[in-house]
């Protein structure tokens, strides 16, 4: 309850960074790797270079100042009596130890944020959150921390970056979270064959050395981002995930296909769909790794010959080809990036929307221009954007095709029908289970014999 109280408060006065998506509702790492990405691709577009240096935090909730924190609570103009709530557990914590079976303490200890603790994501949240204000991006999902900053001119973009890495750790030093250079990572984003130089900054004195491919919150970002290395780690994951499914099968026992299939969707098919949209495949090449694996993962879990068609392996197993899926996957992340006002993905989305010219136009692009919104306005202010403010729901596609249904695609608009149909159907079945025989016969007109 206290939690969700803190919560409240430090939402409704808009205390943390916008781009702060850790531990809070309705946000996740898409928020981030969305920004990004768009930023990257804006970059690309205005033919600008894009520098990026992801910070590695060293023990964040364990080094956690917790003087700190409650400065900066007061700060924030917490209510005292919520700050003296907070404090006591912080500063009269106490720990034992277990040594040659004995068991040693108690000790008392202020250091770091408890483990476990339901309050910790939160207040570290606060802590960290705006932290220094740079003439950069800061892009932030708990202690994952991104930087970011575009420019026509690679020195000037380099030293802006080395700035703000070097004020980022004197800011968190200062609360006893010292940042390692070693395990950092500096990245710069550009489509040319061949960079002008390495790139090259120092943090503390410590060099950071510019790599191929960075990883933050899951996506393992390239220089020119057409994703090739991520789509093969992925794969390489999902294809140790399909050994597990094939080790519960034989010709003579085994689990139950639909056994098999749930497990298939828990297991494999959350790798390509995490992130869905904001990596994007693009070529043949790609889309042709991750449809072998997944067609492959339900043939295995059906008990199919490797001869099925496709298509008949879709209908057996009741999945949808990962392109229309992973297309309804970006419709609802923009969806629900709409659902918030004025949410900055949003107004990047809608520039790029306009401004981009390229020759293969991203799949995110390409999900926002295939719904039903009006694309002169912007899609916060859309109706469509009301009706997903709740997590997406077959229940509310009814709603959906009450909107601007002319826009809709063709397949899509047949599907969308067909899984109304489908729900008014199963509705008065329910609903014909319910009548009495008596009244199902004078309907009908039949005999029961």
């Amino acid at each position: 309850m206290a939690k969700r109280r803190i919560a409240y408060f430090v939402e409704r006065a808009q205390l943390l960074d916008p781009f702060q998506s850790g531990f809070r509702s309705g946000r996740s790492t898409a928020d981030n790797t969305g920004m990004l990405t768009l930023s990257v691709l804006q970059g690309f577009n205005e033919k600008k270079f894009t520098a990026a240096f992801f910070a590695d935090v060293q023990g964040a909730y364990d080094n956690d100042n917790p003087q700190e924190l409650i400065l900066k609570l007061s700060q924030m103009n917490f209510p005292s009596s919520t700050i003296k709530f907070i404090a006591q557990p912080l500063f009269q914590r106490k720990i034992f130890t277990t040594y040659n079976g004995k068991i040693l303490g108690p000790r008392t200890t202020s250091r770091g944020l408890p483990q476990g603790d339901i309050m910790s994501p939160l207040l570290y949240t606060a802590d960290v959150s705006r932290i220094f204000q740079p003439e950069i991006q800061v892009l932030q999902y708990a202690d994952d921390i991104c930087l970011m900053a575009q420019g026509k001119d690679l020195l000037q973009t380099i030293q802006r970056i080395e700035t703000a890495a070097n004020l980022l750790s004197d800011n968190m030093e200062s609360r006893g979270i010292p940042l390692s250079p070693a395990k950092s990572q500096l990245i710069m984003f550009i489509r040319r064959n061949n960079q002008p130089q390495a790139a090259q900054i120092h943090v503390k004195g410590a060099p950071v050395l510019e790599t191929k491919n960075a990883k933050f919150l899951g996506l393992l970002y390239d220089k020119k981002l057409n994703w090739k290395a991520h789509i093969d780690i992925i794969c390489q994951k999902a294809k140790k995930r399909a050994k597990f499914i094939k080790s519960l099968i034989n010709f003579r026992w085994g689990a139950h296909p639909q056994s098999l299939l749930n497990l298939y969707k828990s297991l494999i098919r959350p790798v390509f769909e995490y992130n869905a949209g904001i990596y994007d495949p693009r070529t043949q090449e790609n889309w042709h790794k991750i449809e072998v694996i997944q067609n492959d993962a339900r043939r295995t879990a059906m008990g199919c010959l490797k001869s099925t068609p496709i298509p008949s392996l879709m209908a057996e197993s009741g999945e949808l080809p990962i392109r229309l899926r992973m297309k309804t996957i970006v419709q609802k992340t923009i969806l629900r990036w709409a659902g918030r006002s004025e949410n900055p993905v949003v107004r990047m989305l809608n520039r790029l929307n306009v401004e981009l010219r390229f020759h293969q136009t991203p799949i995110l692009l390409k999900s926002l221009r295939e719904l039903p919104i009006n694309l002169d306005t912007d899609i916060e202010h859309s109706t469509l954007a009301e009706k997903y403010r709740n997590p997406f729901d077959f229940r509310h596609i009814h709603n959906m095709i009450q909107i601007e249904t002319a826009s809709l695609p063709r397949l899509s608009m047949t599907l969308l029908i067909l899984l109304t149909r489908q729900i008014q159907m199963s509705n008065e079945l329910r609903i014909n289970r319910q009548t009495p025989t008596t009244n199902l016969e004078r309907e009908s007109g039949e005999d029961p014999t």
